[in-house]
């Protein structure tokens, strides 16, 4: 039996190290297959400046059961471990954690190259990897993020950055004069290289909305009394289950955790004062911080089960609510945002129309016109497979292989088996990570992943025991 892992970022480095940690039978051939720069790094941990921090603590991104393993890791490196690592560190534990597994593994083989062809027949999947055909009976797919959106459509102008990553290549020419397009955590990266490492004067951060994630606040554990699985089942067996029931437990579960729900509503618009609020109450933050996180392990598995319209309404009514609350930025960040903003290196500026390329870039915000001589796109992931300019999933999309989600991203069942327009069920095809998020909502975090990927492990594992009754379902 052939594997085919596609990616080899978080989730197929998690997701191999389950399978080896299951004694998968050594004659099962598993081919990981990314190309140079991304092999056990993934998109999120090339190799880059390290002023570029994960938003998510050291004790929090762990590739193994052992909580400490990334923290001794860094010190056998001889690393200082503050609470929140580069990114180019992790991604640096997150290779040698993949590459310990392949030496340690004759039937796992690393193919630095490009997929051109991808091809299903009912049974197996046809693979043209580079210049070479093969065949598996599985195949795992983990490419994490499609490429940038490009919503003022100035890809391919002079001067526009349309991915800024790896920054330390995109960005190291850039001189005075820019803006930044987007306030999320790419946007705070890019600020961070051109005002800490660049030295840069000053730099525009604009936006349709003037405000930055949360602060990282103080670690919480917590034991949930009302909103718990049990609960949510009930709620399933009795036809129960819906988008107001659910915001109902949610509330109740608050008000027992004494979490104030005026916390969602404590943005002010002042970006200062907001920043400031945080930094100074991370015990608050915190709080409803990792009670958002306990949230959404409980919840994520049940996401699907609500009608179409109810997630819909979820994602566009309260989602906003908690993606403020759930990627929040390290301490440290939060604190020079606040100095430059106070210094006058950073300006943000609201309500952005559009931008129109002459001899430089026009932006138009608040009916006011900024004139930039570079502009760094930083809006985000193109979640929409029918759009994307990924050559892969664009493949897999013509051949029917997958189709669309409706809340971005393509369609998987309940135990993250690709649903085909052509096949139904492919028992057969997984896949897990960003392009998921119809099913994994908000589980992008490092412990997510690894936790989430091994219930794929031990399906695999059965899969690979019991070929014959796992081919494909309509």
């Amino acid at each position: 039996m052939r594997i085919l892992l596609i990616g080899a970022g978080v989730s197929s480095t998690s997701l191999l190290k389950h399978l080896t940690e299951l004694n998968l039978d050594e004659n099962v051939l598993i081919d990981l297959v990314d190309s140079k720069n991304h092999i056990g790094r993934g998109q999120a941990y090339i190799e880059d400046s390290d002023v570029l921090r994960a938003n998510v603590p050291v004790s929090e991104m762990s590739l193994d059961k052992d909580a400490t393993h990334y923290e001794r890791w860094l010190k056998e490196q001889g690393y200082v471990v503050d609470r929140f690592s580069s990114r180019r560190q992790f991604g640096e534990y997150m290779e040698d954690v993949l590459m310990s597994i392949v030496r340690a593994n004759d039937n796992i083989q690393v193919i630095k190259d490009k997929i051109e062809h991808l091809d299903y027949d009912g049974q197996l999947f046809h693979c043209q990897i580079g210049n070479k055909e093969k065949c598996y009976d599985i195949v795992y797919l983990g490419i994490g993020m499609l490429e940038y959106m490009d919503p003022y459509e100035l890809k391919g102008m002079e001067n526009f950055i349309y991915n800024p990553y790896p920054i330390i290549k995109e960005l190291k020419d850039v001189k005075q004069n820019v803006a930044i397009v987007g306030t999320g955590l790419s946007g705070i990266d890019c600020l961070r290289y051109l005002l800490i490492e660049r030295n840069l004067g000053k730099v525009y951060m604009f936006n349709r909305s003037n405000e930055l994630p949360a602060v990282r606040g103080t670690h919480y554990d917590f034991n949930f009394e009302y909103f718990t699985r049990d609960t949510l089942l009930k709620y399933v067996q009795d036809e129960q289950f819906t988008l107001e029931n659910v915001k109902s437990l949610f509330i109740k579960e608050m008000r027992y955790q004494e979490i104030s729900l005026e916390l969602f509503e404590r943005k002010s618009g002042d970006i200062i004062k907001d920043l400031q609020f945080d930094v100074d109450h991370p015990d608050t933050v915190g709080k409803l911080e990792y009670f958002l996180i306990e949230f959404n392990k409980i919840f994520t598995p049940f996401l699907h089960l609500l009608s179409k319209a109810e997630q819909k309404k979820l994602f566009e009514e309260y989602q906003p609510y908690i993606s403020s609350n759930y990627s929040p930025m390290p301490r440290e960040v939060a604190t020079h945002i606040i100095e430059w903003l106070q210094s006058g290196r950073l300006e943000m500026i609201e309500d952005l129309e559009e931008i129109e390329k002459r001899e430089l870039f026009i932006l138009t915000a608040d009916e006011k016109q900024y004139e930039m001589d570079v502009v760094i796109n930083a809006t985000g992931t193109n979640m929409d497979i029918t759009s994307t300019k990924e050559p892969l999933v664009q493949l897999l999309y013509m051949k029917k292989l997958i189709e669309p989600h409706h809340l971005g991203g393509l369609k998987v069942d309940s135990h993250y088996h690709v649903v085909s327009p052509k096949y139904g069920v492919i028992k057969n095809f997984f896949a897990f990570g960003e392009l998921t998020i119809g099913m994994t909502y908000l589980s992008n975090a490092v412990f997510d992943i690894f936790d989430m990927t091994r219930e794929i492990a031990i399906e695999i594992k059965q899969t690979a025991n019991n070929p014959a009754k796992n081919k494909k379902t309509d």
